[in-house]
């Protein structure tokens, strides 16, 4: 009898540490984009944490386009009128910023703007199957970067997004391998305005995933295990100093570490 073929998929260009948020600009370039179009939601904006991106935007000289119609849990029809509004926009770049409502919105919007203009993302959900729409090519989707501002769901490096389908309540999965952002820019300094009641929801979000991915039966490299149990501890022991803690410049960049370990999928 022969093993299953293990399946995993490893996150792509990730640039951690204080400061990551000001790289926007140069990785907007790099990827040679002329006009961002930013997903994001009120809270957000309301913490000031859109500055800085706009402000490394326009230093690139890449135009922008602010978008904050994003529900706390992104659903089919918002994630459809956010890539309409991206079209509308003439944007060549799509970044998500927030928690994992506005990564989740972004990348599923960026799914259906790799397929046909009257596509809708429920069309991709994964229950689907064989009847889904197949996942639209890389170089037909535009590009994508990711920037967390809790250190909880992970959604920066992943491939899927969670959407609810209003129309009969159900929550569907969209997207896969090819719908990894290009970068994520992963920036403690943007969690450190982060209440404690929210830095400890997220934080346990992380660290289930952490344990959820060691203790799953799909198959994967033993490899793994090494990275998935330091997030844990990272997790353990930083997570604490966090809450009690906001400002507390390590304990955010350790714990975001830990949030940046789960790759068994």
């Amino acid at each position: 009898m022969t093993n299953p073929i293990a399946n995993y998929l490893m996150p792509g260009n990730v640039r951690f540490g204080f400061g990551a948020v000001n790289l926007t600009g140069q990785e907007a370039a790099r990827l040679g984009a002329t006009h961002a179009f930013i997903i994001t939601d009120p809270g957000v904006v309301a913490a000031g944490l859109v500055e800085p991106v706009v402000a490394a935007l326009s230093a690139a000289g890449v135009a922008h386009t602010l978008y904050t119609h994003c529900p706390p849990n992104p659903d089919i029809d918002s994630v459809d009128a956010a890539a309409a509004a991206f079209r509308a926009a003439g944007a060549d770049l799509l970044i998500g910023l927030g928690g994992g409502s506005p990564l989740d919105g972004a990348k599923a919007a960026r799914e259906v703007l790799g397929g046909p203009p009257e596509a809708s993302v429920g069309e991709y959900a994964l229950m689907l199957r064989d009847k889904a729409r197949p996942m639209p090519l890389v170089r037909d989707m535009p590009p994508m970067i990711a920037i967390p501002t809790t250190a909880g769901t992970g959604a920066e490096v992943t491939p899927w997004a969670v959407l609810t389908d209003l129309s009969n309540q159900q929550k569907k999965s969209v997207g896969g391998a090819n719908c990894i952002p290009n970068v994520a820019l992963i920036d403690p300094g943007l969690t450190l305005g982060l209440p404690p009641h929210l830095t400890a929801a997220t934080g346990m979000d992380a660290l289930s995933h952490c344990i959820e991915a060691y203790v799953s039966t799909n198959t994967a490299p033993s490899a793994l295990d090494p990275m998935i149990l330091h997030g844990i501890n990272l997790i353990g022991r930083y997570l604490p100093t966090a809450v009690a803690h906001p400002g507390h410049h390590e304990a955010r960049e350790r714990h975001a570490r830990g949030d940046d370990r789960r790759h068994r999928h």
